[in-house]
């Protein structure tokens, strides 16, 4: 498959037409809260922490630290850092980190589209944005508190400058595409999925680039640079037992026998189906083989998506756990769009496309409002409300998950830790799995410094436990989520 020529920048129409997406999608949740959003929470609490505890982006901290330092296990707070210095200027609030993400979608964009021009046509690259921006992986990403779509987006930049440099050879071109992909894998290790995306392109497009020992040199850069940040964030979490299950914990990875659920690889089909490669993704790629106009980029392209949501199956087997898994599942089904459209289609068939496509857009922002957390008041505010006026700034907090320690269908350890109720009352403690909580743990916590215990409402309390802090407790409130008890001092 041929590449076209480099083009002048994308029209000025088409950034008109991103422009709107952009403030349909500030205006519809660019506002909304955080709210009970466990990834949200957990990001955004790091980013506060750098912003007004230490600036420290090689020590990320946590709220559920217990009495350590905080230091956990987890991805290189590209993402969080940038949301610190906004939050150094604006105060604690929730915005800055939604703008982020949405400028990421953006920039995004524009990078796809230029690579779908080289490798398809304009009016493809045209379909093949639209296709992403309409699917349900943006509406999810483009304004939520994490680092996935900036991780996507530096990912995308760093593959667009790679194919630039398959055309002119030049060495800057291939720093710029190794410098931006291994920013875009720091931030999230999924995105190194583009590394092997720029081997799929080279092998398909120049393959000659691929004897050139400095292009296996730019891998290693990122795969080393990578691996060094884990091992670092691996020492931090060994050292505070705080991890988000990158290399220890609840790692994302199943075991063999999982693999052999005929009811799994359903789930995982409908998950991409819904946030990744999508059904106009799914019908492009038909169309594509029916003519026979797939070409080995586009099957390679596949193989880099379907090996990453096997890495990844414990979660991306699920949509309500993981939808953002699916992220390069979603770039794929742009992919096959823009490389499906017919060279020689009208006017009229863009102007069907085109309406279609924004039906879709809309379905999925409004299925994307009924899935934001943040939306409407829960019991959670109230509880946290409670907790920050039951106890001092600095005083140390137990709260007590929902989730088992011990995940015993995927024997895995299970990310039991709660960071809602500790980021919404902006206090710091430990969080407890919902079958590791007993008398006497809680005294020694409490001898720790513990002051404060908050209870799930899901569990009841007439047994030992209950004994217990009615001896050794005073109940200071209660929510329809929670209790919240006053720890004696031993």
């Amino acid at each position: 498959m041929p590449l076209r020529p480099d083009r002048q920048p994308a029209p000025m129409l088409f950034g008109l037409a991103l422009l709107a997406y952009a403030l349909a999608l500030w205006w519809t949740f660019g506002g909304d809260p955080i709210g009970p959003s466990w990834r949200e929470c957990d990001t955004q609490a790091i980013a506060r922490n750098l912003a007004f505890e230490d600036f420290d982006l090689a020590r990320p901290r946590v709220d559920w630290r217990g009495d350590t330092t905080g230091e956990v296990e987890c991805e290189a707070p590209i993402y969080q850092g940038l949301v610190a210095a906004m939050l150094r200027a604006v105060g604690d609030v929730d915005w800055p980190g939604r703008l982020v993400s949405l400028l990421a979608i953006v920039w995004l964009a524009v990078s796809w589209f230029r690579l779908f021009e080289r490798c398809a046509s304009r009016a493809g690259a045209w379909l093949g944005v639209a296709a992403f921006l309409a699917g349900a992986q943006a509406a999810f990403l483009g304004t939520r508190v994490m680092p996935d779509a900036l991780s996507l987006a530096l990912g995308s930049a760093g593959l667009a400058a790679f194919v630039r440099h398959l055309d002119d050879g030049r060495a800057r071109t291939l720093a710029a595409a190794t410098a931006l992909t291994l920013v875009g894998a720091l931030a999230k290790p999924t995105t190194l999925q583009f590394v092997a995306l720029q081997a799929a392109f080279a092998w398909a497009l120049q393959p000659a680039r691929l004897r050139a020992a400095r292009t296996w040199l730019a891998f290693a850069v990122v795969v080393a640079g990578v691996a060094a940040w884990l091992l670092h964030a691996r020492a931090l979490g060994l050292a505070t037992g705080l991890t988000f299950g990158v290399t220890f914990g609840d790692v994302k990875s199943p075991a063999p026998d999982h693999l052999l659920h005929p009811r799994l690889w359903l789930t995982l089909a409908w998950s991409t189906l819904r946030y990744g490669l999508g059904w106009l993704g799914a019908l492009a790629g038909v169309a594509l083989l029916v003519r026979r106009g797939a070409t080995r980029l586009d099957a390679l392209f596949g193989a880099v998506v379907f090996v990453g949501l096997v890495g990844s199956f414990r979660y991306s087997c699920d949509a309500g756990i993981g939808p953002q898994y699916h992220a390069v599942a979603a770039l794929f089904g742009a992919w096959l769009v823009a490389r499906a459209w017919p060279a020689r289609a009208g006017a009229r068939a863009g102007v069907v496309a085109a309406a279609i496509l924004l039906a879709v857009a809309v379905q999925a922002i409004v299925a994307e409002t009924e899935h934001r957390p943040g939306r409407a008041p829960t019991g959670h505010d109230e509880t946290a409300r409670i907790v920050q006026a039951s106890c001092a700034d600095g005083e140390l907090v137990v709260v007590r998950s929902p989730k088992p320690a011990f995940d015993s269908f995927w024997r895995r350890p299970s990310n039991f830790e709660e960071p809602v109720l500790l980021h919404l009352a902006r206090r710091k403690g430990w969080v407890l799995p919902v079958d590791g909580v007993d008398g006497e743990r809680l005294a020694g916590l409490a001898a720790r410094g513990a002051r404060l215990y908050v209870e799930t409402g899901s569990v009841r309390l007439d047994g030992p436990l209950g004994d217990w802090l009615e001896r050794n407790a005073r109940l200071v409130g209660s929510t329809a989520a929670a209790r919240i008890y006053r720890l004696q001092r031993p």
